[in-house]
């Protein structure tokens, strides 16, 4: 017993590619936003932790 349209999945293998491809992209451009964002608040958090021992409030 087939449980599985082999020809429906062929079908529609074209738009998953696509969808796939899209959610890839979305995922990897939020996560480099993310990743930016951290690196500006360690550089932030970094050069203000030296002025503030240097004695510079």
């Amino acid at each position: 017993m087939r449980y599985v349209d082999h020809d429906l999945v062929v079908k529609r293998m074209g738009s998953r590619k696509i969808v796939n491809f899209l959610f890839k992209g979305l995922f990897m451009l939020a996560t480099t936003i993310a990743l930016l964002a951290l690196a500006i608040l360690l550089y932030r958090i970094i050069t203000q932790g030296a002025e503030i021992s240097r004695g510079n409030f």
